[in-house]
């Protein structure tokens, strides 16, 4: 432990094994905070344990106050690693605690930051993870709101924004968040760090998408009417640019494109749109994109017996959809389905079993509980595709389509 060495400790591993014994204790007793870092600073116990092995010049430093804050922070930075967290995740959370009770004001942001963006990804994926209310401990949320009002540290406006906008707001408090977001939206920007490079529990919402919900919740608080109201419309819109533009955000142009006072349904901005938010996994983008090129390219059942369909970059952006959504294989598989049916319909029966298949070689790399059962179900069709009783249509399967019941499709 580096900040062992740079207090002057030279017995690194007896004062690493001796520390965390004594975490471990203070854990296992279940020791508030508050009271952990006052026994860490007067417990004649562990000053006694240090004393068996360390020389008394170490002693002192391993008990000092003035070093115990970033002591208990390096460690519990230690026992929240990638490699670690699986062992130590909450001893690492409550020596977070005891370091800032310690003094150490560097481990509210480093708290705060792993309840909100972390503990929900845990121990498996919830989808929900980074929406839903998040409680933090009064001392520490107090600290993240001091530094976010004096916008001192971006990282603190950050997480209070990411803090207050998945709770109900008033008034007051939208206002204030919106202020903090316009602030914080000035003073950060991209990286040349790609979202890959960084693990999903390190990283911080980004400023455009803070500042949006944050001016659609304040708007939602003013009169329609009212001056203030268009400008805060107006910023909504501008931070919406910005994450498309500047920060190459998928999820700005699908909220663009949900902004049909901005963009006009099957215009080219929206085909731009539609095409960026595609491109960049969105499941429900490829099957709006898929939906779309169904038309311009003949397979649509409203385009049957017009004219043969040439291009299928329709049914590579509907299989793309179906793939993206595999976590769900109900979706999945009827959207596979719906491929199958559209190259029958259209005169390619060799052909239209062959997306079946695929579907199921898709939702076997599923984890998801019920993927078994869509394979299934997707075998049992393979085995009935011939049977003249069988009378599945594309426009029975687009009008299931959540998409197409809330008439998002163009």
């Amino acid at each position: 432990m580096q900040a062992l060495e740079s207090i002057g400790i030279e017995n690194i591993r007896t004062a690493e094994r001796i520390f965390r014994l004594h975490r471990s204790r203070l854990q296992a007793v279940g020791s508030s905070p508050a009271s952990a870092a006052h026994l860490a600073k007067t417990s004649d116990k562990w000053k006694q344990k240090y004393a068996d092995h360390m020389s008394s010049v170490e002693v002192r430093l391993m008990t000092n106050p003035d070093y115990l804050g970033v002591l208990f922070y390096t460690a519990a930075m230690t026992d929240l690693s990638m490699s670690n967290r699986a062992s130590y995740w909450q001893m690492g959370k409550l020596c977070l605690e005891v370091a800032f009770e310690l003094g150490f004001e560097e481990a509210a942001i480093d708290f705060a930051r792993i309840e909100l963006r972390a503990s929900g990804l845990r121990p498996k994926s919830d989808p929900q993870a980074l929406v839903k209310p998040v409680d933090l401990p009064p001392k520490i949320l107090a600290q993240i709101h001091r530094t976010a009002i004096s916008r001192s540290d971006w990282r603190a406006m950050s997480l209070y924004l990411d803090y207050t906008l998945r709770r109900p707001q008033s008034k007051a408090t939208a206002q204030t968040s919106y202020q903090i977001a316009v602030d914080l939206s000035t003073m950060a920007g991209p990286s040349s760090t790609t979202v890959d490079d960084v693990h999903p529990s390190e990283r911080y919402e980004l400023p455009w998408f803070q500042l949006q919900k944050a001016a659609d919740e304040y708007y939602s608080h003013l009169p329609e009417d009212s001056p203030e109201a268009a400008t805060v419309q107006q910023m909504y819109v501008d931070a919406l640019n910005t994450g498309r533009d500047t920060w190459n955000d998928s999820r700005a142009a699908e909220l663009l494109l949900r902004n049909t006072d901005e963009v006009t349904p099957g215009s080219t901005r929206w085909l731009e749109l539609l095409t960026q938010a595609a491109m960049q996994g969105n499941a429900d983008s490829c099957f709006k994109l898929g939906h779309y090129l169904l038309k311009q390219e003949g397979w649509h059942p409203d385009c049957l017996r017009r004219k043969r369909p040439q291009s299928r970059t329709s049914f590579w952006w509907i299989e793309l959809s179906a793939y993206a959504m595999r976590h769900a294989p109900v979706w999945a598989r009827q959207r596979y389905l719906l491929l199958a049916v559209l190259l029958r319909e259209n005169g390619f029966e060799n052909e239209s079993k062959s997306y079946l298949v695929r579907g199921q070689l898709a939702l076997k790399e599923s984890q998801a509980a019920d993927a078994g059962r869509s394979i299934s179900w997707l075998q049992n069709i393979i085995d009935e595709w011939d049977s003249p009783d069988w009378d599945m249509t594309s426009i029975m399967l687009l009008e299931a389509e959540p998409l197409y019941k809330q008439k998002l499709l163009l």
